[in-house]
């Protein structure tokens, strides 16, 4: 399948993705959030395989304002890309990404998940606190703390952790600098307080981003296998399965 341009609309603001669908006339949607790269190869194989388990994907453009960020070369330009993302207005903007999909006659009113990959994985969490629009979010290792607060950081991302509108399911490596075990611990505690669905994984010998098969660096192909498997029960059970 070859991916389809969208536009949409936000608060009178233009924004876009890329649309795969599958051979059904209809099927539950999932929102695809990529990492602070943005929409590469890797985030387009991701979503064909989602497309394989009958999903039609909405590939959500998190630069779809034009303020994609340069040079990321470096963990140290990577990191000044991130804290340069405005938390509230992606997270609202994944949300609406999330209205517009379920609209689409490729869904038409079939339940819609959020997944996304580091920030992405964090704003498919964020979205999901924003109001009911998803059946279901999957974060692939999304910060949970930041060392500081900032004006696009205004808040930290465990705080959303009560106000969670649908299941959760979340991957941690157990070596990722980014997602401490102690974060993972407060993210599990607080959501557990909160009577949230939710299910955390942490895998051992997994740093951060360590699902992405096409960096030989961080990949990890056991930690990779497990968390995609779990997350293909996890979205069946809630779009396809009995909650959908």
């Amino acid at each position: 399948m070859e991916p389809e341009r969208l536009c949409f609309e936000r608060a009178g603001e233009p924004l876009g993705g890329l649309l795969l669908r599958g051979p059904a006339r209809t099927a539950p949607g999932v929102v695809l959030v990529p990492s602070v790269h943005g929409c590469n190869d890797y985030v387009i194989d991701v979503a064909r395989r989602l497309v394989s388990q009958r999903y039609n994907v909405f590939v959500f453009d998190l630069y779809s304002r034009g303020d994609k960020p340069g040079d990321l070369s470096s963990p140290e330009l990577i990191g000044a890309a991130v804290a340069g993302l405005p938390d509230e207005r992606i997270a609202l903007d994944v949300a609406a990404a999330g209205r517009y999909l379920g609209a689409h006659e490729a869904v038409a009113g079939e339940p819609v998940a959020a997944l996304g990959f580091c920030v992405g994985g964090l704003y498919s969490f964020l979205a999901a606190a924003v109001d009911g629009t998803f059946a279901a979010a999957v974060d692939f290792y999304g910060m949970i703390r930041y060392r500081d607060l900032s004006g696009a950081k205004r808040r930290q991302p465990v705080d959303s952790a009560e106000a969670i509108n649908a299941p959760l399911l979340a991957h941690f490596g157990e070596g990722d600098p980014w997602c401490s075990g102690d974060h993972v611990e407060e993210l599990k505690r607080r959501l557990a307080t909160a009577g949230k669905v939710h299910e955390i994984y942490t895998y051992p010998g997994a740093g951060h981003a360590f699902h992405e098969f096409h960096r030989p660096a961080v990949y990890r192909p056991v930690a990779a296998a497990a968390a995609w498997d779990r997350s293909l029960v996890f979205l069946d059970y809630y779009l396809h399965g009995s909650h959908a």
